[in-house]
This record gives structure tokens, C-alpha cells and sequence, in this order.
């Protein structure tokens, strides 16, 4: 089926093919609200919306100085990139992109 080829064979059997619909990974976890999501997607009249997240680094990370001199340890920190969290809001013209 290729990229997105399940999404469009879904999305080809919905009930309500008009309105606008979820897709999930199979293996997230979220808390954010999916009503918010929806209305993000509805405002700028997507075709598509990603949930994305920034995870934070599991190891300390050492800040230094022009010269090397450590100026600070931070725990935890969060990443620098953005990645696809696996909740999407399609519209119905994605089936026909």
C-alpha cells in the first residue's frame, strides 16, 4: 500500500466520509486533549495535522564555555528536535491527494 496507502484504504470505508477523522500509532501513550487537536486542524483548514512532542534526553547533558570550562549540568533536558507523537486529524480531501 505504501506511505499513507492504509490511511487512504481506511479512510475509503469510514461511515462519515465528510467529516474529518483520527488515525493512531498502534503504541502511543498521550495526554493532550484531542478536541484541542481537532480544533487546531479545523482553524487552519488542514489537510493533515501531526501531534508532535519534544521528548526529553534520559541522559544529563554538560554545558561549557568558549574555552571548555564546564558552566552547567542539566538533567534531563529536552531534546533540540520535534518528533511525530502517532495522532493525526485527517480531512477528507487527504484521500484524494
Amino acid at each position: 500500500l505504501g506511505r499513507g496507502g492504509g490511511l487512504r484504504y481506511a479512510a475509503e470505508r469510514l461511515p462519515d466520509a465528510d467529516q474529518p477523522w483520527y488515525a493512531t500509532n498502534g503504541d502511543i501513550w498521550t495526554r493532550f486533549s484531542l478536541r484541542e487537536m481537532a480544533a487546531f486542524h479545523a482553524e487552519r483548514d488542514a489537510t493533515a495535522t501531526l501531534a508532535l512532542a519534544r521528548p526529553r534526553i534520559p541522559w544529563g547533558a554538560v554545558e561549557t564555555d568558549a574555552f571548555g570550562h564546564i558552566t552547567d549540568f542539566i538533567e534531563s533536558p529536552p531534546s533540540p528536535y520535534l518528533i511525530n507523537a502517532g495522532v493525526y486529524v485527517f480531512s477528507p480531501a487527504f484521500t484524494k491527494l
